[in-house]
């Protein structure tokens, strides 16, 4: 038993009152990454309230695409040059994707994953990316969106 409001350090009760009783938490495991949406820019939560578990790989083709470069102080390569554009050009599409190809590409040649698609678009003043990728540790396709 736990020391608590109503116990002495020998777990008794005192003043003849009950103990507090905290029950353990079952089936709860650490997981291995968070799952992130780059649209409500957190990371999902289920209906117990507890975080969403997604592959380290998938999550870091999340946050390859999502994630500003040079946001994370402590890791300033990590992220998405083209989150910071602010003109687009008439080759804003072609350096977008090409940028992307690049961010992956480590892993890639790692071969922890395969791009099968890049995709972008620049409708108004919007960028617009998605990636078709396979994750060849889990051997399961995604899609990334930012």
């Amino acid at each position: 038993m736990a020391l608590g409001l109503g116990v002495d350090p020998l777990g008794e009760p005192l003043l003849g009152l009950d103990a507090i009783h905290v029950p353990e938490r079952h089936g709860l495991k650490p997981i291995a990454a968070k799952r992130f949406d780059p649209k409500t820019r957190a990371y999902v939560v289920n209906i117990d309230g507890q975080y969403v578990e997604d592959h380290p790989i998938d999550q870091w083709v999340v946050l390859q695409l999502a994630i500003i470069r040079g946001s994370i102080p402590a890791s300033p390569a990590e992220g998405n040059p083209a989150l910071r554009y602010e003109h687009i050009g008439a080759d804003h599409v072609a350096k977008v994707k090409r940028d992307i190809e690049q961010l992956l590409s480590p892993r890639a040649v790692a071969g922890d994953i395969t791009v099968h698609l890049v995709e972008v678009a620049a409708p108004g003043n919007a960028t617009l990316m998605q990636v078709d990728y396979t994750n060849n540790v889990t051997v399961k396709r995604g899609i990334a969106r930012a």
